[in-house]
């Protein structure tokens, strides 16, 4: 079976739209001969951005979004290196990519990332916990806030230790993704919790509830997951190869990857 990959599936010649602003005000401006000698290259009238639709979808990028979108689904899903996911893109789509690329795919696409608008929607209830994750030796503290009725991560942080500044930072971070104050707050009994919600949140609009060993099972479920990916990955060597991969991952989370609970649909479908 020959396997094709369209690469501007949304963009075609007859209506190009700007790769920056997105806006259809565009004209020719000249010949891209370095592709072939039908290629135009197009100005945008609003931002004076200047692209060309044979390349990529995607301002100064030789490769499509859709290209880098399944390399990083590969990444953060299977579990894969870098090598192996340059591998895969050779022998399906016969696209001859290096591992340094695929690398740098990654990183700009966690660059790329942005999570849904939670504040669209009204969320009660928040579930926030820590784990322990590795990457060059050091042990990190992730922590994280879910919306376990949307299946959202609304904020995550990552830490050297557990202290309640980083508490802090985490549920600041989740109140401005949503812009209003939970109902119910679920974590366990990490005493940085307590005082980190009072100062938040405040104790009179909010109501903590601690659980036990297993009774927040939505965000374990999600940090087993996680642990699952990284448990094959061995170890990150840097932090900054670490927040990649969590970016990437809540990406496909977020967008690409279904819930059975959701009725098979991705969480931001629901947005």
């Amino acid at each position: 079976m020959n396997v094709q990959l369209d690469l501007n599936s949304y963009q075609t010649s007859e209506s190009p739209a700007c790769k920056r602003c997105g806006s259809s005000a565009v004209i020719k401006d000249g010949r891209y001969r370095r592709v072939s000698k039908q290629a135009h290259i197009y100005c945008c009238k609003r931002c004076g951005c200047r692209f060309v639709l044979a390349t990529s979808d995607l301002e100064r990028m030789r490769h499509s979004s859709s290209v880098i979108a399944f390399a990083s689904q590969l990444y953060s899903e299977a579990g894969i290196s870098y090598r192996t996911v340059a591998r895969v893109l050779q022998q399906h789509f016969s696209m001859r990519v290096s591992h340094k690329t695929v690398r740098a795919w990654i990183a700009r696409a966690a660059e790329w990332v942005y999570s849904p608008k939670a504040a669209d929607i009204n969320i009660d209830t928040w579930a926030a916990d820590e784990t322990i994750i590795k990457a060059n030796g050091y042990r990190y503290v992730l922590w994280l806030v879910f919306d376990p009725k949307h299946k959202l991560v609304l904020s995550w942080h990552l830490s050297r230790l557990k202290l309640m500044r980083d508490a802090v930072a985490v549920l600041r971070k989740a109140l401005k993704a949503t812009q209003c104050r939970p109902r119910t707050v679920i974590t366990d009994h990490l005493p940085a919790y307590i005082a980190a919600i009072k100062k938040v949140l405040g104790h009179r609009f909010t109501k903590h509830t601690p659980r036990s060993l297993g009774g927040n099972n939505h965000i374990e479920r999600f940090f087993r997951e996680v642990k699952r990916r990284v448990k094959w990955f061995s170890s990150f060597r840097s932090k900054k190869g670490l927040k990649a991969f969590l970016r990437a991952f809540i990406y496909c989370y977020h967008f690409i990857k279904p819930h059975r609970t959701l009725g098979w649909q991705t969480p931001a479908s629901l947005i």
